[in-house]
């Protein structure tokens, strides 16, 4: 087990109890060194269990030919999609940026694992450091990489939320001179989760050494495992990671992954599997994008640049149109989840970091933005959403996990 010197510089601890006790951190028996300590451990947890992620996604594929492309797919829907999220593809190298996020989080485990040295400070006077503005902070990179230092505002902060400072402080001192906050290519510096977001989707290479993506990284990471499974902590009998869904005009929830679809009835579950275009949904291609109902009644479904439309009484699929050009304007594709706001009625579409907002009115998108922007409770790269009547919540589907938004927190 690795010793940490945990040391509290003069005025500190009354500090931090006055800051516990404001958040409601604070509880008898547990005394701030051992938030410091279990924060510590945390990290170091998280570090071996993405590490094990890491070993997941390299095992072999069937063919050398294949591995790069199974790693890939594996990189992408790894626990909740957060590597892709966190860190981007470099598709010029995908193993080499494999190895690169798997030598930082060796590193961050080695450092944590060799003892850390950790000031804790008051949140102001000449003993505060950079305490006026900061939750942490590291200050002399690979030079004194096991020294960091907490503000009392740190302590306030939930659990998970700690432990990921913790991480990116000390993967502050690793690389060669240690790793700055790093600036996008608009020069802003990467704080917070819709920058770090979009400087992976734009800048893999420097995402992968930037301390802020780490911390992004832990942090929806403990998030996603608490999440309820689909198929086990409902949705009953649907598949995980589906690839659309769908209201019928019937009340039951449709749900279509590669060539089958699953009809779901409230409050009981899935009651039938099908074959898509064989045993129902004629018409319909397999593999679909998403889907969404439209105000006359069809729904329609979307796979690549095209899109279906399908009717009711009878049921049939009756037009097939290019996406953009035959209809849908503005839409981009491929589309890869969408659903229709019960209020507004306008469609919202899902595509890797951002969203469209489809007004049936004039025909055509209205607004735009990074998805975390508009729906803080999801990141991006989602593959499924429904909204769901019966009740009157948002699901959205990532992965093996599904996430609920109440009809009140929708943007309007």
């Amino acid at each position: 087990m690795a010793s940490h010197s945990i040391r509290f510089l003069q005025d500190a601890e009354a500090d931090i109890e006055k800051i516990r006790k404001d958040n409601n951190t604070w509880s008898s028996g547990v005394s701030a060194e051992s938030m410091v300590r279990t924060a510590i451990d945390t990290a170091q947890d998280w570090a071996i269990g993405a590490r094990n992620n890491l070993v997941a996604i390299r095992s072999g594929a069937d063919r050398v030919d294949d591995q790069l492309s199974v790693q890939k797919a594996r990189w992408d829907n790894s626990v909740g999609k957060a590597f892709r999220l966190f860190f981007g593809w470099d598709f010029d190298d995908g193993a080499k940026h494999i190895d690169k996020v798997d030598t930082r989080l060796r590193k961050l485990h080695d450092r944590i694992d060799g003892g850390l040295t950790v000031k804790c400070r008051p949140g102001s006077g000449f003993r505060s450091g950079k305490c006026d503005d900061s939750t942490a902070f590291q200050r002399f990179g690979w030079f004194a990489g096991d020294n960091i230092n907490l503000c009392p505002i740190w302590f306030g902060k939930d659990a998970d939320y700690r432990a990921a400072v913790i991480a990116h402080e000390v993967l502050h001192a690793i690389g060669g001179f240690g790793t700055v906050d790093l600036k996008n290519d608009r020069g802003q510096t990467v704080y917070g989760t819709p920058l770090a977001l979009l400087f992976a989707q734009d800048e893999p290479t420097n995402a992968r050494r930037n301390a802020e993506n780490y911390e992004q990284f832990f942090t929806y990471r403990a998030r996603h495992f608490t999440l309820p499974r689909t198929g086990v902590s409902g949705w009953t009998g649907v598949p995980e990671k589906p690839d659309a869904a769908c209201m019928h005009p019937n009340g039951n929830a449709y749900f279509f992954k590669e060539n089958k679809y699953y009809r779901f009835v409230p409050g009981s579950g899935v009651d039938k599997v099908g074959r898509i275009g064989v045993d129902g949904w004629g018409g319909l291609p397999t593999h679909l994008d998403a889907a969404v109902e439209h105000p006359n009644g069809a729904v329609y479904f979307f796979k690549g640049d095209k899109y279906y439309r399908y009717k009711f009484n009878p049921d049939n699929m009756d037009k097939v149109g290019r996406i953009g050009i035959d209809g849908w304007s503005g839409v981009k594709h491929p589309v890869q989840a969408a659903f229709r706001h019960p209020d507004t009625g306008d469609a919202w579409f899902f595509r890797d970091l951002h969203c469209q907002r489809f007004d049936f009115g004039p025909d055509k998108t209205t607004q735009g933005g990074v998805i975390h922007d508009r729906f803080p409770q999801l990141y991006g790269y989602v593959d499924t959403a429904l909204f769901y009547p019966p009740q009157d919540k948002l699901y959205v589907f990532v992965t093996d996990r599904y996430t609920r938004i109440s009809r009140g927190s929708l943007p309007r």
